[in-house]
């Protein structure tokens, strides 16, 4: 999947490609459309046009979202943050492996009364335009099936009998602790990339 390279007043100062989960993306892509047209978004997501606000339909307005799009709704909500004093963490744009880039910051520590302006901040400005982004960047179904043969070959390689990724899934809660432990291990480092090194 062709990856979009971050532009704009972030990208120079804040763009580290980093670990992090991106379980976004392949949450929507597990309950999305059903893949006939690759430039048609998933009906859930598509939802989120007539509930997003004023500022967020103007960027949805095409159906897509550009990475410079997808910046400038996070710094509107870290604007709202700031204008509400809510203190915030640096935005640091994530990707590897089989998750979406994706734009992270962490909100607080606040005050309890102060839950639901951060809350209206990130539904104002940043929400539908993050879940149409994942929803867009979500890799194919030929990537997913490429890292779920990682997935297999990595528990192979540690000497577990595995078939195939579907069968391994299914009969990871019978393995013995120590395999279940090595399954799951090679599970996560295929869908965070770390087995590409």
């Amino acid at each position: 999947m062709e990856r979009r390279k971050a532009t704009g007043p972030l990208a120079g100062k804040y763009a580290l490609w980093a670990l992090v989960g991106g379980c976004v993306a392949l949450l929507l892509l597990a309950c999305g459309g059903d893949g006939d047209d690759t430039d048609e978004l998933p009906a859930h997501v598509a939802a989120v046009f007539d509930t997003a606000g004023e500022f967020q339909q103007e960027i949805l307005a095409d159906g897509l979202v550009e990475p410079g799009e997808y910046e400038k709704a996070v710094l509107a909500a870290l604007q709202c943050l700031d204008q509400a004093g809510i203190p915030h963490g640096e935005p640091v744009l994530t990707s590897k492996g089989a998750r979406a880039p994706k734009w992270r910051f962490i909100v607080g520590p606040y005050p309890p009364e102060s839950e639901s302006t951060a809350e209206e901040c990130q539904t104002t400005y940043l929400n539908a335009v993050a879940a149409v982004w994942s929803a867009q960047e979500a890799p194919s179904e030929e990537e997913l099936q490429a890292v779920r043969d990682e997935a297999v070959r990595c528990a192979r390689e540690r000497g577990i009998e595995a078939t195939d990724y579907e069968t391994m899934i299914a009969q990871i809660d019978a393995m013995p602790e120590g395999e279940a432990d090595a399954v799951s291990e090679c599970i996560r480092a295929a869908f965070t990339g770390e087995l590409e090194d």
